[in-house]
Formats: structure tokens, sequence, C-alpha cells
């Protein structure tokens, strides 16, 4: 299947990447940066990149084969792959200095950003208390006091009763104005079946909301 073309009659954006384009097989990582920063400018439509490699490469033996797939190299193989790369055949899981110094750096990066972080956020707190003390509700999965207070209450009669969907949105929209966290919907049945609470936008793009 030429998967690229499919994508194109898509409508897609598609670039091929080939590493093995030269008949000697190249991972040019400066063709596939290319590749993506053009995928990234490309707003109008979704990008398909279609990077040709060679599986397990640069395994000696086992290189494009389905053993680099689906098995374990094995020592000998693994030996001479490190050979290749110019790694140390005999020590494995090796770290080079500079590179555990720089990976360490990102823990003082993130306490860094972390500080910064509470730093906003406490000051948003000060500027906002009743949202502060709603987010803190929430995080703490408490309900407010007195929220049963605004629950309706329905007589009963025998004649003809209530409709479980009728009742089920006079709760609805009794709960929204007390527990902001509540959310209804039901897609194009809001109309029908209650879940609609009134007043209350809707958190969804309104070219995409159902018109009554």
């Amino acid at each position: 299947e030429d998967v690229p073309a499919r994508f194109a009659a898509y409508g897609w954006h598609v670039q091929t990447v080939d590493w093995t384009r030269t008949g000697t097989y190249v991972e040019d990582v400066d063709a596939l940066l290319a590749a993506t920063r053009a995928a990234r400018e490309e707003t109008g439509r979704p990008s398909l990149i279609m990077l040709r490699t060679l599986i397990g490469w640069p395994a000696p033996t086992k290189q494009n084969t389905g053993k680099a797939h689906g098995s374990a190299l094995g020592d000998e193989e693994v030996a001479a792959t490190k050979r290749l790369l110019g790694f140390d055949p005999e020590t494995s899981f090796t770290v080079e200095d500079h590179v555990l110094a720089r990976t360490r750096q990102a823990a003082d990066r993130g306490r860094q950003a972390h500080a910064q972080w509470d730093e906003q956020f406490t000051a948003w707190k000060r500027n906002h208390p009743d949202r502060a003390a709603l987010l803190d509700r929430l995080q703490k999965q408490q309900l407010p006091d007195g929220w049963t207070d605004a629950l309706p209450s329905f007589p009963a009669d025998s004649k003809k009763g209530m409709a479980t969907r009728a009742a089920s949105g006079k709760v609805l929209n009794a709960l929204a104005p007390v527990l902001p966290e509540l959310w209804g919907g039901s897609a194009d049945l809001a109309g029908s079946n209650n879940t609609t609470m009134d007043g209350e936008p809707s958190f969804i793009p309104a070219d995409r909301q159902t018109k009554d």
C-alpha cells in the first residue's frame, strides 16, 4: 500500500523523509527537522511525515530483518553493534558524565519553574479568594455546606405524576447555582431529556452547539 498517496488523497499535507535514498543508510536528522517544521507551519490541514528507516540499524547481521523486531539481538550481536558505534562492548548501561550532569539539571529547572508557579498561584489566590476557595473544595472532593437545601421536592401525584426526565431537569437546574462543578448535557438530546441548565453557558464552541 502507498500510505503517503492514500493520505494525500484524503487532502493531508504529506512529506516523505527517506534515510535510505542514497543507497547508504544515513539518519538525516536535519531533513526530519525540516519536515517537522514544515508540518508545524501547515495549519490548514493535518500533516503526515513518512519516515523510511532500517529496523535494527546498525546491527551487523540482523538489521532490516524481522529478528531485530521480534527477538533479542543476542550478546554477540549487541557487542558487535557497540563496536560499530564506538562503545565498549564489555560494558552495559554506560552514561557519560556530561550527559548525566546535563540530565540532572532538569531537576534544578523543575524546582525553579515550580517556585515561580507557586509565587503566581499565591498571587492568584490572594486576588481571587472566592475562586481559590472553590478550587480548594474541589481538590478535597467536598460538597458545600447546605447544598441539599437547594434540592426541590415533588409532591406525590397518584393521577399523573412527573416524568423522571422532567424531575431530573429540575434537580439539575436547582443544583447548578450551588455546584459550579456540575456539568450537564446530552448532545442533541439535551432538550428532550432536560439536561440543559438554564442560563448556564456551553463549554463547547458556539459553532458546535446544538441549535434549538
